[in-house]
């Protein structure tokens, strides 16, 4: 079958429809979004794997930072990161290590790929695919690692040491003095 709209509910009601209750999910995406890693926490009875690829080069910290809350409120999340560029979209179900399903395609686990209805596409992956894809996803897992590079050419600022509130309220307040 071939999805274009409701990516989002297809990936996180797909295990519904299963042969068997899956108790694993693996999640190959080359561009992360912290809305759907956070809504994974509603999937409390499946181990679920995330696995980012093309963030070689370096990541923005303040995805990298929500990512990581996301990965610590949620024990059933284990999130790793590319050390070579993947650009695959990969949805895999599992159950006592034996593939149940499987969705191919070009929507990233993100809430741009996974919301825009017809700009992306999932479809079903065939079962003679299951073992290519396990190892498929074993090399890229081999070459992961949960602490990616930082991009290099951005800034870290700490807001709460120059008072941030203070200097946005009276930059507002000149504003709209001059707007009304």
């Amino acid at each position: 079958m071939l999805y274009y709209e409701g990516l989002e509910e297809v990936i996180f009601s797909k295990h519904e429809i299963l042969s068997e209750a899956p108790d694993e999910l693996i999640i190959i995406s080359g561009f992360l979004g912290p809305a759907p890693v956070n809504r994974l926490k509603e999937l409390s009875d499946m181990k679920v794997t995330v696995v980012g690829g093309m963030y070689p080069n370096g990541i923005d910290a303040r995805l990298l930072d929500a990512l990581e809350k996301s990965n610590k409120d949620n024990q059933n999340l284990k999130l790793v990161f590319s050390s070579q560029e993947i650009h695959s979209k990969i949805y895999i179900w599992k159950k006592d290590g034996k593939t149940l399903g499987a969705l191919i395609g070009s929507a990233n686990f993100s809430s741009n790929g996974l919301r825009t209805d017809y700009r992306e596409t999932l479809a079903d992956a065939t079962r003679d695919t299951f073992t290519p894809l396990d190892s498929y996803f074993q090399s890229i897992l081999k070459n992961s690692t949960d602490r990616p590079k930082l991009k290099k050419d951005q800034a870290i600022v700490d807001f709460s040491s120059i008072g941030l509130v203070n200097v946005l309220f009276k930059d507002w307040l000149n504003l709209t003095s001059r707007i009304y």
